[in-house]
């Protein structure tokens, strides 16, 4: 049986291009979501970069729960490599995706 390949073309043409120019870099600016940091990040995008500096930055860390934000920014800095919220000014909000409709309940 044999096995079947698969890995879109523009991934393909994305992971070539980062490859070459590397060289013109001198950090890494990785944007994560905040509710689920380890979900969205790309371990291909890890491996290529690895030689560089990074600095992650959780977005829309005002949808998300602050306790397990500052967790995740915990786990994920380094001492070369920080790792900041997106708006640390703003205070944490309810999604209004995550509001019932009106005389509703969840």
């Amino acid at each position: 049986m044999s096995t079947v390949q698969w890995f879109p073309g523009h991934m393909a043409k994305t992971t070539r291009l980062i490859t070459e120019n590397l060289k013109r870099i001198h950090l890494v600016i990785e944007v994560l979501d905040a509710r689920a940091p380890q979900a969205c990040a790309n371990p291909l995008l890890h491996r290529i970069t690895a030689s560089k500096p990074r600095l992650i930055i959780l977005n829309k860390n005002d949808l998300a729960d602050p306790e397990i934000t500052a967790l995740w920014l915990t786990r994920l800095a380094r001492p070369d490599n920080p790792a900041a919220p997106a708006r640390p000014e703003t205070q944490p909000q309810t999604s209004p995706a995550a509001q019932p409709p009106p005389g509703r309940t969840l």
